[in-house]
């Protein structure tokens, strides 16, 4: 998602809230970021919001870097993106996102709203500030059969990305997890 960060796209972003509150029935109203009121989850009293308004947080990319750190080069930049990982020659290896230390980042946002809610309770309108791609479902079927094509949306390209990243660990869009709904901006 570091190319939609930086062409503007992705302004928003979504984190499994931990740990799950366990109670469906106990919640709260609380202040949503746009003057109104919301419901939320009452966390247990261990937890705490990790995501505070005004935080600046920064982004780890595949990077790679001379050893005297004044050349870095960013794996989603324009000309590398579609290089192989060894075109770059012997003295230059990309380095996992994992492993990038703070120095080597380029890219830093402020938090500007923190909401908890649902994930399912995502709209169209922040499935596109997620950076997600249009996308449509149909099957063969609907094509073979000359039937409507369903209409795109963002919220169905949020889905696929969001069970890409996080089926696998248990938080895919069937089970609906509570999530930090963390809008930013970019410093």
């Amino acid at each position: 998602m570091v190319g939609a960060i930086l062409d503007g796209r992705k302004t928003m972003m979504r984190r499994v809230v931990k740990p799950q509150p366990e109670m469906e029935m106990d919640g709260e109203i609380l202040p949503d970021g746009t003057g109104g009121y919301g419901w939320a989850p009452v966390l247990p009293p261990w937890s705490k919001w990790p995501y505070q308004i005004g935080d600046r947080l920064w982004v780890r990319e595949t990077f790679t870097s001379t050893k005297d750190r004044k050349t870095v080069l960013y794996r989603e930049d324009d000309l590398f993106r579609d290089m192989p990982k060894g075109d770059l020659g012997r003295d230059w290896n990309w380095t996992s996102p994992r492993f990038m230390p703070r120095w080597a980042s380029r890219i830093t946002f402020e938090i500007t709203n923190v909401r908890v809610e649902r994930l399912g309770e995502i709209t169209e309108e922040d499935a596109e500030k997620e950076g997600a791609n249009s996308e449509f479902e149909c099957d063969v079927t609907t094509f073979c059969g000359g039937g409507k094509i369903p209409e795109s949306t963002y919220k169905l390209g949020f889905k696929h990305l969001w069970n890409k990243i996080n089926g696998k660990r248990g938080y895919g869009w069937d089970v609906n997890p509570w999530v930090w709904v963390i809008e930013f901006k970019r410093v």
